[in-house]
């Protein structure tokens, strides 16, 4: 962040919300970490009468779990309670902040000091959390982007990313039509002639869609033995596999609703029941779309594994994604 962000969020707090606020530079930053000093800008700061640390993140790479690491070092040494001024904030990440009750101020957004008692969000940013999610096939289209599956630089038909995806061609021109009410691709030349292209990519393109995004599982199945069959590796075990988490003594598979399907007429096993689950040797997710056609390899891919554990509130499994996908980028 910049000097005439801290003039903004002041402008907010004062201006906007009527609270009693200054910014002055914080005295102490020279005892402070180099890499701190890197990452972060640091001003003292009163609201209200009370007297707050606010850290500005010098890029855009600090998560909710690092954040926590280093206020919580950060008011242990000083004795100053923190408070994270941000640019902008995804609905994901500002929940997990929340949970974690960090302090923070989003101007023109929203504001979090559960020390004053506040909690205070715009309209405008309550009606873009009620944005409606979209499809699975549109959900699986944009994960392929994000992972390169799909042509991001350059325009592609429909008809090519049905057969890459495995969807009918009719699917994903309807696909294709919601991420062009979400502005995230546009159509060069005539709409008939089949070229379209993404907007974003990357990393900017999850961002940019991510509000719209939503767990792939739509439901959970506990099996005492298991046989095998045609899933993939997924949530914290494939975690686990890829990061330095724990592995959980349950293994978790993801399969699509009509490999979940055909697993239940070829295959033998018994369910367990939710009250029985904790006796499971496997657990099975069924997800609204295949995880197999995001990925070649054993585990399900790192954007729908982050998106199916986004409501676990365990830190050490939010570090551990936030670790996968910083690796994306």
């Amino acid at each position: 962040m910049k000097a005439k962000d801290l003039e903004y969020a002041k402008h907010y707090l004062d201006e906007v919300l009527g609270l009693r606020v200054s910014f002055a530079p914080f005295s102490e930053v020279a005892t402070l970490p180099y890499a701190l000093q890197e990452s972060y800008a640091f001003y003292e700061a009163t609201i209200e009468g009370r007297r707050f640390l606010a850290i500005l993140p010098r890029g855009d790479d600090a998560s909710p779990a690092s954040l926590e690491k280093q206020t919580a070092w950060l008011e242990e040494r000083s004795g100053i309670r923190c408070i994270v001024v941000l640019p902008t904030l995804d609905s994901h990440n500002r929940r997990r902040l929340i949970q974690r009750r960090i302090p923070f101020i989003i101007p023109g957004a929203q504001l979090y000091l559960p020390d004053l008692g506040m909690l205070f969000r715009e309209q405008s940013q309550r009606a873009a959390k009620k944005t409606k999610p979209i499809t699975p096939a549109a959900q699986a289209l944009v994960i392929a982007a994000c992972l390169g599956r799909v042509p991001t630089h350059n325009s592609f038909s429909a008809t090519a990313l049905a057969s890459r995806l495995g969807y009918t061609k009719m699917t994903l021109s309807r696909s294709l039509e919601e991420l062009r009410q979400l502005e995230l691709v546009h159509d060069e030349g005539n709409r008939r002639d089949g070229n379209t292209r993404f907007r974003f990519f990357g990393r900017e393109l999850w961002e940019k869609a991510r509000h719209t995004l939503r767990s792939p599982v739509k439901r959970r199945v506990y099996l005492e033995e298991w046989q095998g069959g045609p899933a993939l590796l997924a949530g914290e075990s494939a975690l686990a596999e890829q990061t330095n988490l724990v592995a959980p003594p349950r293994k978790t598979w993801a399969l699509g609703p009509a490999e979940w399907k055909d697993m239940q007429v070829h295959l033998r096993f018994r369910m367990l029941s939710e009250a029985a689950k904790e006796s499971a040797r496997h657990e099975i997710e069924v997800w609204s779309y295949a995880p197999s056609r995001l990925t070649e390899g054993p585990y399900a891919d790192p954007f729908s594994i982050a998106l199916s554990l986004a409501e676990q509130t365990d830190d050490r499994v939010q570090i551990a994604v936030d670790e996968l996908l910083k690796r994306l980028w």
